[in-house]
């Protein structure tokens, strides 16, 4: 009888790693989500639990554990808002926060009021484009201050452009769902014409 591909030995080593570590990375901020796919893609051959065939019930279902904190892991690590809160969880003790929670930053909440109305009233897509420009440049920078922060190991400066961040990113979706839905009723208009 043929040995089972993923044995139990190689399994173990899932056990108490965290997402980085199980990635082979020292836990940073700055992580290519490109650099990961290779990582995750070899991960995942080697543990799947289709590979398990011939394994007992335990292994198949250590196996398909495995997978699931591969793919955890690798979900968590290309997404900078959640790599950055996972890694205040690694590095930072004080950090029991948890990401969805607001903050009180006036100065943010402001300006989300004033975007979020300029986005209502927006009708066409020369109204919609600039402000789909502004959130995407305002992401891209507060992504550079998350980025120095952890390099400062600033953690309270993370934690608060991970929530502007956040966002940032709501913005950025709202305004292009806008303009998907402008585009529609263009073509439908067009179809129909």
């Amino acid at each position: 009888m043929k040995k089972a591909v993923v044995d139990a030995e190689n399994l173990s080593m899932f056990k108490d790693k965290n997402h980085f570590a199980l990635f082979g990375l020292t836990p940073s901020f700055r992580i290519a989500p490109d650099d990961l796919d290779p990582i995750y893609r070899k991960l995942n051959q080697q543990f799947h639990p289709d590979r398990m065939t011939r394994g007992n019930s335990r292994e198949k279902l250590e196996a398909t554990l495995a997978t699931a904190q591969i793919n955890e892991a690798y979900e968590t690590l290309k997404n900078p808002l959640k790599r950055g809160h996972y890694l205040l969880k690694c590095l930072d003790s004080d950090t029991d926060v948890p990401q969805e929670k607001t903050i009180k930053d006036a100065d943010l909440l402001l300006e989300a009021l004033e975007q979020q109305e300029a986005l209502s009233l927006a009708k066409t897509t020369q109204d919609i484009e600039p402000l789909l420009k502004q959130a995407q440049d305002k992401k891209s920078r507060t992504l550079l201050t998350i980025e120095k922060a952890f390099d400062e190991k600033d953690f309270s400066q993370a934690r608060l452009n991970l929530y502007r961040y956040r966002y940032y990113e709501k913005l950025v979706n709202d305004a292009t769902a806008q303009l998907n839905k402008i585009s529609e009723k263009l073509k439908d208009h067009a179809s129909t014409a």
